[in-house]
């Protein structure tokens, strides 16, 4: 497997970079079939797959919770595999990740790029270009948000499929997001402390107006876990692998997602959506137009289920566990449907329930075994979506 990490942009002297692998298998076809690119070199434009880390936006990098799976049945297929680092919350927000997002896709797309693969003793073929139009994004989490933000703001070119697993964004206007929680919500876990000296420093006082002044602007934080030999072995030794989960306990994810802490935009929020289930859409249209209208106009960018461009995005495939407690289920599902109305189409979108299974199902040791023929389905969706569309081209 050949692979080689290029900087997409920088924001104040720091680079951001994205991954790119390609299977060495395709090499000795590659040789065969290569044509002429930028400045007459031998240059193949293939087909690629950009795929965005989970992590709620707080935690993770390029190589974090790193699908294998996909990455094995795309290379497999002859594409590109680009995963790629963005901002991440605090000090950074939303609008920043969406920044990094739009400028990533400027960078892949451009007709001079060329990617230049280490050499390699199987082939000296190693110079490739992106075929911009046959580009599908994934993402699992909240790089399926991710995903959501690139269909809603990156159409030069368009993606040609949206894959998204377990994604968050399909709905914000949920408890899940906007209440406190007085007990275990996520996999049984205990409540954390906010007051936590590893956590603290992340956490939003209103007595302390600039709290994350002196937080450094951060692309990357890799997982990182206690030693056996330590009091909590296993346990999370990066206090960013919390601070998601800490958020959604305290009901303020957004706050930090706009940096709208004071007031607090999830406590309006939650102030009229009460402790009222199910989402805003489902309910009456005064209810559901009253807690859009209480988003600054600014921020709607940011939220998926407010797109008015749902009808132009690309056929999206959409695969979430029932049983997920970090991104209920719900929120594919209401996804889906705004989709569907706004297309006036059930031809175009599909969601896979799987039954019985939590976040990150598809991470799990044996998950080849249990998923495989499913994970199979899955990327040959994408990819007849891929292909088919280019042909239309």
């Amino acid at each position: 497997m050949l692979k080689v990490s290029l900087p997409y942009k920088q924001v104040d002297g720091l680079a951001i970079h994205f991954d790119a692998y390609y299977s060495s298998f395709n090499l000795k076809d590659d040789e065969k079939v290569g044509e002429s690119g930028v400045g007459g070199s031998d240059t193949r434009r293939l087909p690629a797959v950009v795929f965005f880390h989970g992590g709620g936006l707080t935690v993770g990098d390029r190589e974090s919770w790193f699908p294998q799976w996909m990455h094995k049945r795309f290379s497999a297929l002859g594409y590109l595999f680009i995963s790629a680092d963005y901002r991440l919350l605090i000090p950074s927000t939303g609008h920043d990740i969406l920044a990094d997002i739009q400028d990533l896709w400027t960078c892949i797309t451009h007709p001079k790029l060329e990617i230049d693969f280490p050499p390699s003793s199987e082939s000296s073929f190693i110079k490739y270009q992106i075929d911009r139009n046959a580009i599908a994004v994934a993402g699992v989490s909240a790089g399926g948000l991710c995903a959501y933000l690139c269909a809603m703001h990156c159409i030069e070119p368009r993606p040609r499929a949206i894959l998204s697993l377990y994604g968050m964004g399909g709905d914000f206007m949920t408890p899940h997001y906007l209440a406190p929680k007085t007990k275990p919500f996520f996999q049984g876990r205990d409540l954390l402390d906010p007051l936590d000296p590893n956590l603290s420093p992340f956490v939003n006082s209103s007595d302390t107006p600039g709290t994350f002044s002196s937080l450094q602007v951060t692309t990357g934080s890799p997982l990182s876990y206690h030693p056996p030999t330590h009091a909590f072995p296993g346990y999370p030794a990066n206090p960013r692998m919390l601070l998601a989960r800490l958020f959604l306990q305290l009901g303020t994810w957004l706050d930090y997602y706009l940096d709208e802490h004071n007031p607090s935009i999830s406590e309006a929020l939650h102030a009229i959506l009460s402790n009222t289930e199910g989402s805003a859409d489902e309910l009456d249209d005064g209810l559901a137009n009253k807690l859009k209208s209480v988003i600054p106009a600014r921020h709607l960018s940011l939220f998926p289920q407010y797109a008015e461009s749902l009808k132009d995005w690309p056929p999206t495939l959409l695969l979430h566990g029932t049983e997920d407690t970090a991104v209920s289920i719900n929120e594919s599902r209401n996804l889906l449907r705004l989709l569907t109305s706004a297309r006036r189409s059930v031809d175009i979108d599909r969601l896979i329930e799987v039954p019985g299974v939590e976040h990150s199902f598809d991470l799990v040791p044996d998950a080849e075994e249990k998923y495989g023929e499913l994970f199979d389905k899955v990327v040959g969706v994408i990819h007849s979506a891929v292909t088919q569309k280019h042909r239309g081209n």
